[in-house]
Order: structure tokens, then C-alpha cells, then sequence
């Protein structure tokens, strides 16, 4: 009796065999690294930006929509405009310190949009017009890899310096902290072409910077274009 007893226990055993670990462990093996294998694929995708798109969209972020009633015909017009590198240019700025953002300046022809589209499709599409009669006005934007939104960094009526400034700290590095709030190091550690930071920083540090007036000359890199002062209502 105590051996039927001793041989009911043991068969079964308290733990699997080495043909039954391998039969387990070699499809778990299989399943762990097709997850890991997905799971890269997802991150790689989801790292990937469109620049092309970011760059169009740019463009789309420095034009004023103000004075301009959209219609079919305008918008075809419009899409004219905004792929034509001449009539519209943007190129993206060489940086450091700022981690996930692209920096973009859109150089748009000192010409309203109503201007603009006052020309034909086809004029619009052979350019046939002199370019000569007009110079270029700058913008620039920061754009939010992650968070996928425009910040408006130069050349526009509401500079939003302050807000990138607040939003990008709430999101860095906590080593990161020391030099977004003293100045020496934040100009040292942070840059972005054709910007200037340190005016920036010391306009949204300064209480009258925040309600600055369009013309005021006390930190010129708020200021913006001319002609954003002339479409002002």
C-alpha cells in the first residue's frame, strides 16, 4: 500500500521535466522575442516624423488668415503658395539643448495673402511674376515632436516664447532644471539658430515685457514683422 501510495504522489511530480522545459520555454522564447521585435517596430514608428509635413504646416502657422475669405478657388491657390519654395520658403534651424523640439523658419515675400491670391492659378504656378519688387520677412516656430504642436517664436503679433519656456521646463530633465532658470547657463546649454535667446529670456523674465507693446524697442526680439503691424485691426 505505501508503494501504490508512494508511486500515486509521484506521478505528479513537483516539476516538469527537461523534455517538458524545453517543449515551454522554446515557444515562450519565440512569443518574447516577436513581442520585443513588435515592440521596436511600434517605437520606431511612432519616433518617425514627417518633416516634410512639419515644414508645410510651418508655413501654414505663419500665414494670417485675417483679411482673407477662403473659398475653393482660394484654397487651390493656397495650396499653390504653400508648395512653391519660392513664394514660400522653410528650412529647419540647427539647434542644441532643446531634447524632441524642430526648430523652423518659414521666409514668407513681403505680400499679403490677399495679395497673393489675387494672382491666377496658372501665374501662381509659373511664378510669373518679378520677384525682384519684393524682400523676404522671417518667422520662426518651434515645433513639439511628442506633444505635436506649433510655438511661435519670432516674427508674429502673440510671441509665445513664455508659453514654450513654461511648457518645455514642466516636460525636461530634472538636471535640466538649474539652467532653464539661470541665464548664463540657459544661454550656454540652450540654442537655436537666428533666435536670440537671451532677449528672449530676459523679456518673458521682465513683468512689462509681458504686456509689451507691438512698437516698443526695449526687446526687439518680441517685436513682431512689419507686416503683421500693417494687418493689425
Amino acid at each position: 500500500m505505501q508503494n501504490e501510495k508512494y508511486k500515486m504522489i509521484n506521478r505528479y511530480p513537483a516539476g516538469p521535466s527537461s523534455t517538458h522545459r524545453s517543449m515551454i520555454t522554446i515557444p515562450m522564447k519565440k512569443h518574447i522575442l516577436t513581442a520585443c521585435f513588435l515592440l521596436f517596430i511600434t517605437c520606431s514608428f511612432a519616433q518617425r516624423v514627417d518633416t516634410a509635413l512639419v515644414l508645410f504646416n510651418s508655413k501654414l502657422n505663419a500665414i494670417d488668415f485675417s483679411d482673407v475669405l477662403l473659398d475653393e478657388e482660394k484654397l487651390e491657390k493656397l495650396s499653390i503658395i504653400l508648395n512653391d519654395t519660392l513664394l514660400f520658403k522653410a528650412e529647419l534651424l540647427n539647434s542644441k539643448g532643446f531634447k524632441d523640439f524642430f526648430f523652423i523658419k518659414v521666409a514668407t515675400l513681403h505680400i499679403g495673402l490677399a495679395d497673393f491670391l489675387q494672382y491666377g492659378a496658372t501665374e501662381l504656378k509659373e511664378t510669373n511674376f518679378d520677384f525682384s519688387k519684393y524682400y523676404y520677412f522671417e518667422f520662426i516656430l518651434a515645433y513639439d515632436i511628442i506633444g505635436n504642436r506649433f510655438y511661435k517664436l519670432k516674427g508674429f503679433t502673440k510671441n509665445e516664447f513664455d508659453l514654450f519656456y513654461f511648457e518645455y521646463g514642466i516636460s525636461a530633465r530634472s538636471w535640466e532644471h538649474k539652467n532653464l532658470r539661470i541665464k548664463k547657463q540657459f544661454i550656454e546649454n540652450y540654442y537655436v539658430e537666428s533666435l536670440d535667446l537671451e532677449c528672449l529670456f530676459e523679456a518673458i523674465h521682465n513683468r512689462k515685457a509681458l504686456t509689451y507693446h507691438p512698437f516698443t524697442s526695449e526687446f526687439p526680439c518680441m517685436q513682431p514683422n512689419v507686416i503683421r503691424l500693417v494687418l493689425i485691426r
